[in-house]
């Protein structure tokens, strides 16, 4: 990013020179107030990645275009090719980790607590399994839960998303938190139907 924002700065081209500024001031002062506070997120850093992700470009872009015009590369090719091959080889190694680290995770502890369910029904979709019926209990939905809802659906099977308090005797539920894992404990006796890597498939049996 630094190196993007001193050829912007420095380019001879006004509009160029007033775009990096405009990053520059915006991603240093969100950055300020989003440091300051006491509450610290990671999504909170969420809405720099558009402005950090042009910083770069404006780098690959100078990058692109020198090579472009590069009279030793256009005399050995003929054809304009480097600077597309660049941006190939920028792209290609990141570009096939989210393809790996979306399809084919390798470390399955690693996996961030709140995508266990999803990462469960997701393996429910692949290997056919049956849920069908299961309540599914979680603090709040993340849409990759209610993404794999709909895929069950398609499949004739149904989950439904629901708080501890309702559940009741003989309800299947699916569970991945241990503070929600514990509360069922205390008001049910209940079987483990199924555990799959930080997430319970339990059977309520009976009001303790």
């Amino acid at each position: 990013m630094p190196f993007g924002w001193v050829i912007g700065l420095f380019s001879s081209n006004p509009k160029l020179r007033r775009m990096t500024m405009f990053l520059l001031l915006c991603i240093l002062t969100y950055f300020i107030i989003i440091s300051a506070s006491k509450t610290k997120l990671e999504w909170y850093t969420a809405p720099l990645y558009p402005l950090m992700a042009f910083s770069v470009a404006i780098l690959l872009n100078w990058f692109f275009e020198f090579l472009k015009r590069s009279e030793f590369f256009q005399i050995k090719l003929g054809i304009p090719v480097v600077g597309y091959a660049m941006l190939f080889l920028v792209f290609i190694l990141p570009y096939r980790n989210i393809l790996d680290k979306v399809y084919h995770p390798k470390n399955i502890e690693s996996i961030n607590w709140v995508n266990e369910i999803p990462d469960y029904l997701k393996h429910v979709v692949e290997s056919h399994g049956n849920v069908d019926g299961c309540k599914v209990v979680f603090t709040w939905a993340p849409s990759s839960i209610l993404f794999y809802q709909k895929e069950l659906n398609e499949m004739n099977q149904h989950i439904t998303l629901d708080s501890a308090i309702e559940l009741k005797e003989d309800d299947y539920v699916i569970v991945s938190q241990d503070d929600i894992y514990d509360k069922m404990l205390r008001r049910f006796t209940m079987d483990t139907v199924e555990v799959y890597h930080g997430v319970w498939v339990i059977h309520l049996n009976h009001l303790r």
